[in-house]
C-alpha cells in the first residue's frame, strides 16, 4: 500500500534524518546516489507553447524549485528500472541511427518514411532514456510548496514509517532545545526594577486607641476558714 509523503527540504538536502529504505519499493537501500528533486511544471504553462517554446522555457526555468539530495538510497529493484529504462532508449536510438543509415542504400520512394521514422526514433528514445535514466522520477518525488517540502505521492508503507519517525525526532529535539535555551535565558536575566508609579501610597495617619472600660465585678463574700473552725455555724453539742 502507497501512502503520501512530505518531506522538509532541509532534511533532504542535508541528509538528516533519510530513510534507509527507498521511496518506491521500501526495500533496503544498496546504494546512494546524488538526486536533484525539481518542480513540477504547471498544467497552465503549457498554453505558453503556443507563443514559442523560448517564453515557455523561459517561465520553466524561472519559476523552477530545485532541492538537490547528497545521497539519496536506492534499492536493487530501483537500478534495475533505473537500467532497464536506459536500454530501452538506447535501443531505441539505434533504430533511429539505422534508418539514417538505411537512407543511402533505400530507394527514392522510402527516403521520406525512413526520415521521418528516424526523427521518432530519435525523439522518442531520447525521451525513455531520459526518464528511465532520472533518478527523480526512479525515486517518484517532486519538490512542493514552493520548494519547502519534497513530495512522495505513492511513498512505500516502510519509507513513510521512517520518514515520519525522522520529523518526530526533529520535532522533539527542537522542542528540547526550545525549552533549554528559555530556562537558561530566566537564570541569567537580571532582576527587574519595580514599576514607577506616579501616585505612590500615602501613609495612614496615627489613630489613638481609647482605653476600654473593664466590666463591673460584684464582690464575693469571704469563704469560711475551715482549718480553725471559724466560721462553722453547727450548733454546739451539750455535755451531758
Amino acid at each position: 500500500m502507497s501512502v503520501q509523503v512530505h518531506i522538509p527540504a532541509q532534511f533532504v538536502a542535508t541528509g538528516w534524518g533519510t530513510p534507509t529504505v527507498c521511496a518506491r519499493h521500501g526495500q533496503p537501500a544498496v546504494e546512494h546516489k546524488k538526486t536533484r528533486f525539481i518542480s513540477r511544471v504547471q498544467g497552465w504553462a503549457y498554453l505558453l507553447l503556443l507563443a514559442g517554446a523560448l517564453p515557455f522555457l523561459i517561465f520553466v526555468f524561472a519559476t523552477r524549485k530545485t532541492v538537490e539530495s547528497p545521497a539519496w538510497p536506492f534499492c536493487a529493484q530501483c537500478a534495475q528500472r533505473r537500467k532497464k529504462g536506459l536500454t530501452i532508449g538506447l535501443s531505441v536510438i539505434a533504430v533511429g541511427v539505422l534508418c539514417v543509415l538505411l537512407l543511402d542504400a533505400a530507394p527514392d520512394n522510402a527516403d521520406a518514411p525512413l526520415t521521418f521514422l528516424a526523427i521518432l526514433a530519435f525523439l522518442a528514445g531520447y525521451i525513455i532514456a531520459i526518464r528511465g535514466a532520472n533518478r527523480m522520477i526512479v525515486a517518484n518525488g517532486q519538490v512542493h510548496e514552493k520548494g519547502q517540502f519534497v513530495s512522495f505521492p505513492k511513498a512505500h508503507e516502510a519509507f513513510a514509517a521512517q520518514a515520519t519517525q525522522a520529523q518526530q525526532a526533529a520535532a522533539h529535539h527542537h522542542a528540547t532545545q526550545a525549552a533549554y535555551h528559555h530556562a537558561a535565558q530566566l537564570q541569567t536575566a537580571p532582576p527587574q526594577p519595580a514599576p514607577f508609579q506616579a501616585n505612590p501610597p500615602q501613609p495612614t495617619p496615627f489613630q489613638a486607641v481609647p482605653p476600654q472600660p473593664q466590666p463591673y465585678a460584684q464582690p464575693h463574700p469571704p469563704l469560711p476558714d475551715t482549718t480553725t473552725g471559724a466560721g462553722d455555724t453547727t450548733p454546739p453539742t451539750p455535755a451531758s
